[in-house]
């Protein structure tokens, strides 16, 4: 993912990018409204709160912050905005992560040189959620113990629970139906 990511940026001569899964859609208003953050200057890069769809509906809400916000745990979605100039600068998503956390990876290493990512608290993502497969983890060689959710405070919790649920505290969850925020 890191390498058509990668080569899709290099392509664009734009001021601000904006990566997104192919499985994952944004909502109508996503690029105006998480645009609209890059008129801070502080802000390197921008994405929004997520509401996933297939086996639940929940909605993630990641925090943004500066770098130290990143240390312990990721506080935004793989679907990001971002600065193409800082995404130059700290060399663009590390290809030879292929296991995972390539987007934490990279968070950390745009907001290296300062700045903030900022999170919009409306769920303009639409995440797809899979029943997790702990094998597919075993084969690309990373253990199920070492499998974490990247929103997730507790660790592992949901992979531990084998996706338990609304009831398995992973984040803070609206598990009300409709559209939260919007």
């Amino acid at each position: 993912m890191s390498g058509a990511r990668n080569a899709g940026v290099r392509l664009l001569d734009t001021d601000i990018v904006a990566v997104l899964d192919g499985d994952d859609a944004w909502e109508p208003d996503w690029t105006v409204a998480v645009g609209a953050r890059f008129v801070d200057p502080e802000v390197v890069a921008a994405s929004s709160w997520l509401r996933t769809f297939g086996v639940a509906d929940w909605v993630l809400r990641p925090l943004g912050g500066d770098v130290t916000a990143f240390l312990a745990r990721n506080n935004c979605s793989f679907s990001v905005a971002f600065r193409r100039s800082r995404w130059l600068a700290c060399g663009g998503y590390d290809e030879t992560m292929t296991a995972g956390f390539d987007d934490w990876d990279f968070a950390l290493r745009l907001l290296g040189a300062g700045g903030r990512l900022d999170v919009l608290p409306r769920a303009l993502i639409r995440y797809r959620m899979f029943k997790p497969y702990r094998g597919e983890h075993v084969q690309r060689g990373v253990p199920p113990a070492a499998v974490v959710d990247p929103f997730d405070p507790v660790g592992d919790a949901e992979h531990r629970a084998g996706f338990g649920g609304p009831d398995v505290p992973v984040v803070e969850l609206d598990l009300q139906a409709g559209p939260v925020g919007l």
